[in-house]
């Protein structure tokens, strides 16, 4: 395993903004350019979502995506060799300071956000917080693979739990102060998770983190991010609900579909059009 990121350790030694003007830029060419990756699955996405919109600024849209994904491939290039400081450098959380008096009331924070903005930098979190930081994942078929991004991603604190085994852990630690956060915005499968209307059309959005929050009686916020001109991410929380158990049925996730779709009118380059949502 350790011969397998050596290439990506010493790739991540060289300047940052030289590796973002230079292989950043080669990586925009290759996937926009000549691969044109999912480029199809991209332009229905963003057409359906603005229907408003015209073709030249579509294509703009897109063509702006392809720069923010590679990007955002050559950040979690740079997560194998980062250390603490250099990645502190580049995360600013505004608001941390919201989530504090539940720490200190020992309740557990449940937080939902999507695939928008850079979520690498939440390995940074637990060093912001007083509390364990948790993050839900699908295991990867490939163990090697799986293990090493398990190595990478958890080498500042983080602490990464299967999402088949993340309710039954939190539910053991119910007395003591948890923050754990999902990235919510995936298609949960047929006739699997919560009807909303988001980007003008009805979508289906995952549900799990929300019987998650109700079954702890969580706190439960919602995570935006932006990119300031400096480069730094910049993050904030917001409350969606103080009470998990109290919330009606499918409440939290349509309050989380109305924050990120917010998100998204604000900065739409940023989120994660190559995904295939709506089926």
């Amino acid at each position: 395993m350790k011969l397998i990121r050596l290439p990506f350790y010493f790739l991540g030694l060289l300047p940052y903004n030289f590796i973002h003007a230079t292989l950043g830029k080669l990586l925009f060419f290759k996937i926009s350019r000549v691969f044109k990756y999912r480029q199809g699955v991209i332009v229905q996405n963003l057409s359906r979502a603005f229907p408003e919109k015209n073709y030249g600024e579509i294509k703009s849209l897109t063509s702006e995506f392809y720069r923010f994904f590679g990007a955002l491939l050559i950040d979690s290039i740079y997560l194998f060799s980062w250390q603490r400081q250099i990645c502190l450098k580049r995360v600013n959380f505004t608001n941390i300071e919201v989530l504090l008096p539940y720490v200190d009331d020992k309740r557990q924070i449940v937080c939902l956000l999507g695939h928008f903005g850079n979520w690498e930098y939440l390995n940074a979190l637990p060093h912001f917080l007083p509390c364990p930081v948790n993050a839900a994942y699908k295991p990867l078929s490939n163990r090697l693979v799986d293990r090493m991004m398990l190595d990478v991603r958890g080498r500042f604190g983080l602490r990464l739990i299967p999402n088949t085994q993340i309710l039954r852990c939190l539910l053991k630690q119910k007395g003591t102060p948890q923050f754990s956060f999902f990235i919510a915005d995936q298609f949960p499968g047929r006739d699997q998770g919560h009807p909303v209307h988001f980007l003008n059309q009805p979508t289906t959005m995952f549900n799990g983190a929300e019987k998650i929050a109700r079954a702890l009686d969580a706190v439960v916020c919602y995570l935006d991010m932006n990119k300031g001109i400096d480069g730094v991410w910049n993050m904030r929380f917001s409350i969606l609900s103080e009470s998990g158990a109290a919330a009606a049925p499918g409440e939290i996730t349509q309050k989380f579909a109305g924050a990120l779709e917010q998100s998204i009118v604000a900065d739409p380059a940023i989120w994660l059009w190559s995904h295939k949502r709506w089926k």
